[in-house]
């Protein structure tokens, strides 16, 4: 019985490792791809009204703000398919990570 038990903790312990792993890994690439988002909204932008016809070609309203800052929620919607009715939570704390990135750089 223990040498199951010892077995199965074994297993359980390569198991976590692997998603320990799989995890960092998969972090690593959304920090990037949210740099990479960051850069292509920089080039997007400087296109007269390409964005409005992305967004609205992908059926994402956007809405006039009472700030200059950049408004990232519909560009983490077009880039991660994020339907508003799904996630909106994760669409919006997403977009917080470009707009730390603008004040940063800009």
């Amino acid at each position: 019985m223990a040498d199951t038990l010892d077995t199965k903790l074994e297993q359980l312990k390569s198991a976590a490792e692997a998603q320990t792993q799989t995890h960092a890994a998969s972090r690593q690439q959304l920090y990037e791809n949210f740099v990479d988002t960051y850069l292509w909204w920089r080039e997007a932008e400087q296109k007269k009204d390409y964005l409005q016809k992305t967004f609205k070609a992908a059926g994402i309203q956007t809405r006039k703000r009472n700030t200059n800052a950049p408004n990232f929620y519909p560009v983490i919607r077009l880039v991660w398919s994020i339907d508003s009715g799904q996630a909106p939570k994760t669409a919006v704390c997403c977009s917080l990570t470009p707009v730390r990135l603008h004040q940063t750089l800009k």
